[in-house]
């Protein structure tokens, strides 16, 4: 069925009301958002991640948004910034934050929209899910101060683990790995990877079936096998030597 899932934070596309239903959600979730907190919005369909979004409202009240790789700098990265003008009456201030609200909702979801990596509403897999996850410094990972900037690729988890996926060896040998690679880490032989994967101890073999990244990698940021950093859930990183 189509719904919120609150508890898992996850809500499920399909059927045909599911990108209306997931702008309530969205819009409903920006209203909410307390100043010092982060709002993921992460996309998947048939369990890859296709767009991630993050939307942050700073102490101070200003709004950030970028995507369609979450605050990463990739290419075909999107930002906004969103300010209440000053000085705001204070019989004024709520309906002024609405709108802002509904302006920053549309604003995400007609990006989203177009994005290619994004299937129409209507061909969404039964899969197609949005994860919604909120959450601040006081009750979640806090962002790190390390410098992502140092390193060539930023990848998340899913990312990774949609990669692994194509290492089995008959799309190896249909030359569907290669395709997958050329197409989303152009530059790189799938070999390459593999090892700056394994170095920074994110790999997961299961024996007969496509290997996997750990469940708890949040993003992974590399240049080489020799110099990559690894972001967990936890707020935690490790780094190469």
């Amino acid at each position: 069925m189509s719904g919120l899932h609150d508890n898992a934070r996850i809500f499920h596309l399909p059927p045909t009301r599911g990108w209306a239903d997931f702008a309530v959600g969205l819009l409903a979730r920006v209203e909410a958002l307390q100043p010092a907190c982060v709002l993921d919005v992460r996309i998947t369909d048939r369990h890859q991640e296709v767009a991630w979004v993050t939307i942050y409202r700073s102490p101070d009240d200003v709004i950030t948004a970028s995507g369609p790789n979450g605050p990463y700098l990739t290419r075909g990265q999107t930002t906004w910034t969103w300010q209440l003008a000053a000085p705001e009456p204070p019989e004024f201030r709520n309906e002024r934050e609405i709108e802002r609200a509904e302006l920053i909702a549309s604003s995400v979801l007609t990006f989203l929209a177009k994005l290619d990596a994004v299937p129409d509403a209507e061909n969404f897999g039964m899969e197609g899910a949005v994860q919604f996850h909120t959450w601040s410094p006081r009750s979640g990972p806090a962002p790190s101060d390390y410098s992502w900037d140092n390193y060539a690729e930023h990848r998340t988890g899913l990312q990774i683990s949609n990669f692994l996926h194509y290492l089995h060896v008959i799309p190896v040998g249909k030359g569907f790995t290669k395709e997958h690679v050329d197409k989303n880490f152009p530059g790189w032989r799938w070999e390459d990877l593999v090892e700056v994967i394994k170095a920074a101890d994110v790999f997961i073999g299961r024996g007969g079936s496509p290997a996997t990244c750990r469940p708890t990698v949040k993003a992974i940021h590399f240049t080489d096998r020799s110099h990559w950093a690894v972001e967990w859930l936890d707020g935690t990183v490790t780094t190469s030597a």
